[in-house]
């Protein structure tokens, strides 16, 4: 969650998510063996309030981009770092369930295991955001890679139970 403290920097962080610059990153632990990058390109709709894929011409059907990279793999999972480019309901869970690889714990969307207490194996890590009276970039979360020469603030995130969700190597044992 990202708050404002003044009207002008309501304006503008409305403006970063309206215009997509705000940098969204997310670890999920998947079934099943992927390796290496890349990008998945689908539509979604949400008919009967209920968001699902659909083909490029529905009439309801809203872009949905996200890149992908397999950080670790073993026991038939995969961690996965994910980085949204649209954020559409439910994108990451859908999208990666239509291929084969539903999110762990997820089964409502085709999971065979479970992690009990309806919890799912995908964490939204780092938020990434320009702030407006700093020149730079305020990221939550706990990575900071990959950015140069800007301002960064970054705040721990914990899963929605309060909880830390671990290393890499505790989530791939999950």
């Amino acid at each position: 969650m990202v708050l404002a403290r003044t009207s002008d920097a309501a304006r503008d962080l409305s403006r970063q998510f309206r215009e997509r610059l705000v940098e969204k990153r997310y670890l999920v632990l998947v079934e099943g063996t992927l390796s290496g990058i890349g990008t998945w390109t689908d539509y979604i709709a949400k008919p009967d309030r209920q968001p699902c894929l659909v083909d490029p011409d529905h009439s309801e059907g809203k872009r949905a981009v996200l890149e992908w990279q397999a950080l670790a793999s073993g026991d038939d999972r995969t961690l996965l770092q994910v980085e949204l480019h649209t954020g559409r309901p439910h994108q990451i869970r859908l999208q990666a369930t239509s291929r084969g690889h539903p999110v762990v714990g997820d089964q409502r969307y085709g999971a065979t295991s479970s992690l009990g207490d309806r919890a799912i194996a995908l964490h939204h890590a780092v938020l990434r955001v320009e702030h407006v009276h700093v020149a730079g970039v305020v990221g939550l979360g706990k990575q900071s890679g990959g950015l140069v020469n800007h301002q960064q603030v970054f705040v721990p995130v914990e899963n929605c139970h309060g909880r830390s969700v671990g290393s890499i190597g505790e989530m791939t044992r999950l």
